[in-house]
């Protein structure tokens, strides 16, 4: 029970504010969506926070790809596995998150073309969503505490 509840706050966390599919997606969102990845289908929107996301598959890879209201792409990122992470960001996360479990890996690029890669880690207490350099140094952290356990530390 425990950790299906884990399972359904990593969904809201996740999504944010998402309506899925029922969200009004601007045509200047749309437009960009698709000139900048044209041919794709079944894209899962969502909104995240103030920016519109998209969902999608290409060349058999899981992808999201980041929009602000003026319909700019700001980051494209890959699912990735958690071995495809580089090795001092495992080393990293062991060492300050002891116990953790990775929930998802992804490999990411902004507007500016710079790479990261964006880790969210679960521990006993929270959900920790990690932005990670090429070099595997975290360079920010946001966190999101699990209700029961809210306000521990």
């Amino acid at each position: 029970m425990k950790r299906m509840k884990k399972i359904v706050l990593l969904a809201v966390l996740i999504s944010t504010i998402a309506f899925g599919n029922d969200i009004q997606i601007p045509e200047n969102v749309s437009s960009a969506f698709t000139k900048e990845f044209p041919g794709v289908a079944n894209v899962n929107w969502k909104m995240e926070f103030d920016k519109y996301q998209a969902e999608f598959t290409r060349k058999n890879k899981t992808m999201t790809a980041l929009f602000n209201t003026r319909g700019e792409c700001i980051e494209t990122a890959t699912y990735i596995h958690q071995n495809e992470l580089p090795d001092k960001t495992l080393e990293e996360i062991d060492w300050y998150y002891k116990n953790a479990q990775i929930i998802s890996s992804r490999k990411a690029k902004n507007f500016q073309s710079n790479c990261y890669y964006r880790v969210i880690v679960e521990t006993e207490e929270a959900f920790y969503f990690l932005k990670v350099d090429e070099e595997g140094d975290i360079i920010d952290t946001s966190v999101r505490y699990l209700s029961e356990n809210a306000g521990r530390k």
